[in-house]
């Protein structure tokens, strides 16, 4: 009897431990790369890391890093090109909804204090570049 009952708890174990780890369907991973949005292009890598440049000339004006949470980023800006007229939002997070339609991202803010940042992120497409 306690064989039994080992041998069915270890099997409910496994279930519960495949059906947790397995990624759902609606689990998509960030698409990473170069986006672009009226004259700026924001770059996403592999290793959580950003970049905005003027899309135009390519000169970068702000890095910082990024991370994914299912369908939220959050932002963190960490470095901005001296000279930048706008206020400095660097080490403050912001969180973000992320979509991916067709190689084009939309954020919709969830939560940022930087309101230059939310206000440039809020409701643009962002059309990959490569």
């Amino acid at each position: 009897m306690n064989t039994f009952r080992y041998v069915v708890l270890v099997f409910l174990a496994s279930g519960l431990l495949a059906c947790v780890s397995a990624p759902t369907s609606s689990t998509q991973a960030f698409p990473t790369g170069r986006y672009g949005s009226n004259d700026v292009q924001i770059t996403f890598t592999a290793d959580g890391r950003t970049e905005g440049a003027a899309r135009a000339t390519g000169e970068v004006w702000g890095r910082g890093r990024f991370r994914i949470d299912g369908d939220a980023i959050t932002l963190i800006d960490e470095w901005y090109a001296d000279g930048l007229p706008m206020p400095s939002c660097k080490g403050m997070p912001g969180r973000y909804r992320w979509a991916n339609t067709d190689g084009q991202l939309k954020f919709v803010v969830i939560e940022d204090a930087c309101t230059f940042r939310a206000r440039d992120m809020q409701g643009q497409v962002w059309a990959r570049i490569d």
